[in-house]
């Protein structure tokens, strides 16, 4: 059965819920099966009322599966209606994490940033696995030191002042307060990486954007630089897009929930590229489902290498954002549509979005400004 079939016979299952009045739903998150819906907290929660909430079933996205998961909706859903449902059944009785093994700590924060945060699995393995794969390292070569030591020692092995070391503090903190254990002491690792300063500032401008997207000779590949020019978008989340709403001559784009940020909507920024980039009748290259975003990125890459594009695919989002800036869009509107926080938006193009304000009052200023003196 193949995924899109799978998807179909989930959504046919949740229609089946729906008009049974049930309030549970299914769910495929890469090859397994789970369960939302509001329930009441989990022992041990600082949460007082119900919340929707994710259970994990275990259970592979199968015929089999979805029979046995839309049975034990059913199930759940009654008990929750009765208000007698009780967690114990569906919770692991484990000794307490902290205590666990590294390999038990790691696999239990993958199923719950996956499952209960609700992340898509290209983040978790782009943000978080490689430095823990080195935490799994460091631990085989010290065995005997506890874990926020191993953790500190991990740190300093990765460079400092990096993008990658403030990564690292990310991943370890989260990892830390899930296990239980205090991560204030973490802070002084990060660094003063300063993001803004990463920013190229020879950015292609879009004379040349659109002269070297006629210069691309495979129409697929066409599609993919037309979509990042267009839209804004990372490498990867060309290949999670939705065309339909082009086809029926919207411009707005719709990006899949498995990218770096999950889901979101983005505008087009030329308009007018839509139709010059054939963004409507084009078709993407070919990726087997399930690919990283990492490899989706480096594919991109060696794409633009290959046609001898001289700047890289991120500059198309880069000269995207700096375009919206140019229009006087507000950052609180272009950062959603980039799929991170107006913080970190207004922090990556500072330089840009503070000359826009200085364009802005100079031009409020000069028409009500005095004559210069003349010189006789």
């Amino acid at each position: 059965m193949t995924f899109d079939r799978m998807d179909l016979k989930i959504a046919q299952c949740n229609q089946r819920l729906k008009l049974a009045r049930i309030g549970v739903r299914v769910y495929r998150k890469e090859q397994r099966l789970l369960l939302r819906a509001t329930f009441p907290p989990r022992p041990g929660s600082t949460r007082t009322a119900a919340y929707q909430q994710w259970l994990a079933l275990g259970t592979y996205a199968s015929a089999e599966g979805l029979k046995h998961a839309e049975a034990l909706a059913k199930t759940i859903g009654g008990d929750l209606a009765r208000r007698v449902f009780d967690w114990t059944p569906y919770l692991k009785r484990q000794q307490p994490l902290p205590e666990r093994p590294l390999s038990e700590q790691l696999a239990a924060f993958r199923d719950y940033f996956l499952t209960e945060q609700g992340y898509s699995l290209s983040t978790l393995q782009s943000t978080y696995v490689p430095y823990f794969n080195q935490l799994t390292r460091t631990a085989t070569a010290y065995p005997h030191l506890d874990l926020k030591t191993l953790i500190e020692r991990t740190l300093r092995e990765v460079p400092a002042q990096t993008r990658g070391r403030q990564l690292a503090c990310t991943a370890f903190r989260q990892f830390l307060l899930f296990v239980g254990l205090d991560a204030s002491d973490l802070g002084r690792y990060r660094g003063s990486y300063n993001q803004r300063q990463q920013v190229p500032r020879q950015l292609p401008d879009d004379a040349t954007i659109a002269q070297w997207y006629q210069r691309i000779p495979n129409p697929h590949w066409r599609l993919v630089y037309g979509l990042m020019a267009t839209y804004g978008l990372r490498p990867h989340e060309c290949f999670s897009v939705d065309l339909t709403p082009l086809q029926s001559g919207q411009s707005v784009l719709w990006v899949g929930q498995e990218t770096k940020t999950g889901a979101r909507e983005t505008w087009p920024f030329y308009p007018e590229w839509v139709e010059q980039f054939a963004l409507v009748t084009s078709t993407l290259p070919t990726v087997l489902p399930g690919t990283p975003a990492k490899a989706l990125g480096k594919r991109v890459n060696t794409q633009f290498y290959r046609y001898r594009i001289p700047f890289n695919p991120y500059l198309l989002r880069h000269a995207w954002a700096v375009r919206t800036i140019h229009f006087g869009l507000d950052s609180s509107l272009v950062a959603p549509m980039m799929g991170h926080s107006v913080q970190v938006h207004t922090g990556v193009y500072h330089h840009w979005l503070t000359r826009r304000d200085q364009q802005a009052a100079v031009e409020r200023a000069l028409p009500t400004a005095p004559a210069a003196p003349k010189n006789y």
